[in-house]
């Protein structure tokens, strides 16, 4: 599977390399590598040529759609990814939870925020410098 955090870490740690070319070019130079001339305004770059197969994350994580939610929830923190694969009993994938649905499951259980903050204790209303010593 590759996941934004693959990508994300791949990039981190990609060594740049200082071209040996001057930055600026004279129109004859800037001819791509198909020896196709590039028009003027245009400049040639050399792209990443790292295949998927190296930066993406080897395994994937599955649930059955019989896992309760908390199970899912305690899955996703233990194995440190933000999505886990429904799979059903034919090995047939079903759907995919992202720590996204998770937030979205959290916030349908909480109830209305109300408007007004909550009544401040007193405490918090002291001058600085009170010592109830």
């Amino acid at each position: 599977m590759l996941s934004h955090s693959d990508i994300i870490a791949h990039d981190r740690e990609k060594v740049e390399q200082a071209s040996a070319e001057p930055d600026s070019y004279g129109r004859a130079d800037l001819s791509a590598r198909s020896a196709e001339v590039l028009r003027r305004g245009f400049k040639g770059i050399d792209t990443d040529r790292t295949r998927v197969r190296d930066i993406m994350t080897p395994v994937i994580f599955s649930v059955s759609p019989e896992t309760p939610v908390h199970t899912a929830i305690d899955d996703l923190l233990a194995r440190k990814v933000h999505r886990l694969f429904v799979v059903g009993k034919d090995g047939v994938l079903i759907g995919v939870i992202s720590a996204l649905d998770v937030l979205r499951h959290l916030q349908r259980e909480q109830p209305p925020a109300s408007n007004q903050l909550p009544a401040a204790p007193e405490a918090w209303s002291r001058p600085l410098g009170y010592e109830p010593w």
